[in-house]
């Protein structure tokens, strides 16, 4: 396991920004809906992406390491899930990895891991806010995208860089 990630899930364990529990059930008063589809901070715990492991070993089983390709490790819910939309294939890190951060693939930003987390905690938590534009396509009208930007404006937040 590469360092970054293997020092994450000692320290840290999980962080889960995504509603689900909420998707049928309304937000509390003041928080608006939309922040679902603004790409909240999700890393699933190692117990949850060991299925990866094991279904990768499964696959794998009676190929050459070479044709089996990479492992590749779940950490989050792509975007588009996290909003109960619907999605694609989920955020995950490739085994083996030779360095210490590894690249997060299948995100837009194309960032390690470390990196990765650097974005969501100074977006206080939201790695979709530059992508305003393709809220709309979702259904997100001019007012709600105010009153979204509006409330993470009014959060009171103090960003420590790491």
């Amino acid at each position: 396991m590469p360092p970054a990630l293997a020092a994450y899930w000692r320290i840290v364990g999980t962080i889960d920004l995504v509603p689900r529990g909420t998707w049928n059930a309304p937000f509390p008063p003041g928080v608006p809906e939309q922040l679902t589809i603004a790409d909240p901070l999700e890393i699933i715990d190692l117990s949850a992406a060991w299925f990866s492991v094991e279904e990768w070993q499964e696959e794998s089983a009676e190929l050459h390491p070479q044709i089996a390709g990479p492992l590749e490790i779940t950490i989050a819910a792509d975007y588009l899930h996290k909003a109960n939309i619907s999605g694609g294939a989920p955020y995950s890190v490739w085994l083996p990895h030779a360095g210490a951060d590894p690249l997060v693939r299948d995100e837009a930003h194309g960032l390690t891991f470390t990196d990765y987390l650097r974005r969501a905690f100074a977006a206080k938590g939201f790695l979709g806010l530059d992508r305003q534009d393709e809220w709309i396509a979702y259904g997100v009208t001019r007012d709600q995208l105010a009153e979204l930007t509006g409330w993470l404006d009014s959060v009171k937040y103090e960003h420590l860089d790491f």
